[in-house]
């Protein structure tokens, strides 16, 4: 597992929030929701080694729903960190573009096993997925599969199934966390904006109307993570 997993869970079912409240306070989150519980413990132990070779003092709270679990962390050091990481995004090296899709797939893929499908609203961020499934040797096609919510599905069809399963849960050597080799590798760069901030507060971007590669990947935010989940329950 990596921080590019995280990253993953982040992007596709979770966000990036900068949030100013009345009286000028603000509050920066980095947010994980999940149903599968085993996903919220990886989550949560990743998130906490994180922290510690980070040297934050902020700890990862874990607010349980009545359908879903929220893994959140209020610090800005971290919000900054993942802002980065997600800066580079295409930039990232083999095994941290599997460990991205891994993280992805179990934000918003297909959990019966039977497909290796993952749902999402933002096009362009699947076909960057795609292209890279492409380089690892696995086709996948995208298509419209909700035109009323706008949700788009990339589908690995059944002869490279096998093959995608692999990539994305290969043997882990012992230690296999991922956190060392990100701490002095992601480059310094300016923050891009959060997504959908949550009732009562207001995020807001400080460098809105510039393009970033967080402007579209914060669509993902609001990716139809409900849409899925109908989805895979039919």
């Amino acid at each position: 597992m990596s921080v590019a997993y995280l990253l993953g869970l982040i992007v596709g079912d979770g966000g990036l929030y900068a949030l100013r409240y009345r009286g000028g306070r603000t509050e920066y989150r980095v947010v994980i929701t999940q149903k599968d519980e085993g996903v919220v413990e990886k989550a949560v132990v990743m998130l906490e080694a994180l922290l510690r070779e980070l040297g934050l003092k902020s700890r990862v709270q874990v607010i349980r729903g009545r359908s879903r679990t929220e893994v959140r962390v209020s610090s800005k050091a971290l919000w900054q960190f993942f802002n980065n990481v997600l800066s580079n995004l295409e930039g990232f090296q083999p095994s941290e573009r599997a460990a991205f899709i891994e993280g992805l797939y179990d934000a918003e893929g297909d959990k019966s096993g039977r497909r290796a499908r993952i749902w999402n609203k933002n096009l362009q961020l699947l076909e960057l997925v795609k292209n890279w499934l492409s380089e690892f040797g696995i086709e996948s096609t995208i298509y419209l599969d909700d035109k009323r919510h706008g949700v788009y599905v990339l589908e690995v069809p059944s002869p490279y199934r096998d093959r995608f399963f692999k990539l994305i849960h290969p043997p882990q050597p012992p230690d296999s966390s991922g956190v060392h080799e990100w701490i002095n590798e992601v480059p310094t760069v300016p923050a891009r904006g959060p997504a959908n901030p949550p009732p009562g507060a207001q995020s807001w971007d400080p460098r809105r109307g510039e393009k970033s590669l967080w402007s579209f990947t914060a669509a993902c935010r609001c990716g139809g993570a409900g849409d899925a989940e109908r989805r895979q329950e039919q």
